[in-house]
């Protein structure tokens, strides 16, 4: 399974998260994508917007995990339907 990772800086902007879900949405649909959010304060407000961004691409196979130790959001597809 694919991993795809996007580190954001504590400098992230708004702009920066659109820019990203973009990304996101162009992405193939299978596989993990690795949001790396360490030392950006909005980390929940972004992952809430990539969230949203990856139920674009297929949401019913999107599973969301806060791994605290890593500073990252991770977001998986777990096969549940044929896009994700």
């Amino acid at each position: 399974m694919p991993t795809h990772r996007f580190p954001l800086s504590g400098s992230a902007t708004v702009r920066t998260v659109t820019q990203l879900a973009s990304q996101l949405r162009a992405l193939p649909a299978d596989g993990e994508v690795v949001v790396d959010c360490e030392g950006l304060t909005q980390c929940d407000a972004a992952a809430l917007q990539l969230l949203v961004a990856l139920g674009q691409r297929g949401g019913a196979g999107v599973r969301v995990e806060r791994v605290p130790e890593e500073h990252v959001w991770r977001f998986r597809c777990v096969g549940i339907t044929p896009v994700c």
